[in-house]
């Protein structure tokens, strides 16, 4: 899987808000791979989220926290980690 073919898998989910599993002020979250398991929250995906306020974007990697507006930069961050951890593997 190439770096388009991650992002392609983008889905954008909504914060429910009687929603426990999120930190506050989230709104929602990309979520990608299809890793949303019903019964599960979102932080528990592969997911970026999404914050009401001036950087919106935000993502827990390695116990190194990101966040920017740039959400193609998060998305590297996420797809190389995807990569390293076994989730995707580069087709030949």
């Amino acid at each position: 899987m190439n770096f388009k073919q991650f992002q392609d898998t983008r889905k954008k989910m909504s914060n429910p808000k009687d929603s426990e599993s999120y930190t506050e002020g989230v709104i929602g979250a990309f979520v990608y791979l299809d890793s949303f398991m019903e019964g599960y929250g979102i932080t528990e995906s592969i997911c970026i989220e999404i914050f009401d306020d001036k950087l919106p974007y935000y993502i827990m990697i390695d116990r190194s926290d990101y966040q920017t507006d740039n959400l193609e930069k998060l998305e590297k961050l996420l797809y190389s980690f995807c990569l390293e951890e076994g989730y995707i593997e580069v087709q030949a």
